[in-house]
C-alpha cells in the first residue's frame, strides 16, 4: 500500500471516530439532563406526598403551624445528628481497641 492511500485511510477512520465521539458526547449530556429532570421531578412528587400527609395530619398549614413543624423537624434532626456522632465515636473506640490487641 503507498503512503498516500494509507494517510487518506487513516484520516477518514479519524474522521469518523471523531463524528461518533460528538455524536456520544451530544448523547451523553440529553442523558444528563434527562436525568436531572428526572431527579427533579421525582424530589417535587416526594416533596408533594410529604406536604400532603402532613397536611392530612395537621390540617391546612398556617405560619404558626409552619414554624412549629420546622422547630419540630430541627430538633429532630438535631437529636439524629447528636445520635450518629455517639455511634461514630463507639465506633472509633471499637475499632482502636481492636487495633490495640
Amino acid at each position: 500500500m503507498d503512503w498516500n492511500k494509507q494517510i487518506e485511510k487513516l484520516e477518514d477512520e479519524l474522521q469518523k471516530l471523531t463524528e461518533k465521539e460528538n455524536k456520544i458526547s451530544e448523547r451523553k449530556k440529553e442523558v444528563e439532563e434527562k436525568l436531572r429532570k428526572a431527579k427533579e421531578q421525582k424530589e417535587n412528587e416526594d416533596n408533594r406526598q410529604l406536604a400532603d400527609i402532613v397536611t392530612e395530619y395537621l390540617g391546612p398549614m398556617d405560619a404558626k403551624k409552619i414554624e412549629d413543624l420546622r422547630t419540630v423537624l430541627d430538633m429532630y434532626m438535631s437529636d439524629l445528628a447528636e445520635e450518629k456522632e455517639d455511634l461514630d465515636a463507639t465506633i472509633g473506640k471499637e475499632e482502636q481497641e481492636s487495633e490495640d490487641r
